[in-house]
């Protein structure tokens, strides 16, 4: 199954790991545009996922920076060098480890989460 979004403001029910990689990469990239003085309007990210199963996952995920016109050609590798390297897809790279316990629920460490 794949799922498509288009801008950052645009994720509503994405799988978590394809909307941390959009919203970590997005302002990386406008931030290195600000840096430098570039332009920033019209910065955009489309990102597409793979869904997998056995086990679900996400599969894959691609994602489109759509570039400012005004930014210099000689800027652009270093633009997607920068939007490559966020944080999210530097975790997803490096397979963290992940540990799920339980805990009783009368310790009181979590907020109780909305059904549904």
């Amino acid at each position: 199954m794949r799922k498509k979004f288009v801008n950052v403001k645009s994720i509503a029910c994405l799988q978590t790991i394809g909307g941390g990689s959009l919203s970590d990469a997005a302002p990386d990239a406008r931030r290195y545009l600000a840096r430098h003085n570039l332009p920033t309007d019209g910065l955009a990210v489309e990102a597409t996922f793979d869904m997998g199963s056995k086990p679900a996952r996400v599969a894959g995920i691609d994602l489109r920076l759509i570039v400012p016109e005004g930014v210099p050609a000689e800027r652009l590798d270093a633009l997607l060098a920068v939007a490559s390297h966020c944080t999210v897809h530097n975790t997803v790279d490096s397979t963290p480890e992940v540990s799920i316990t339980l805990a009783d629920a009368s310790a009181g460490t979590l907020p109780d989460l909305p059904a549904g």
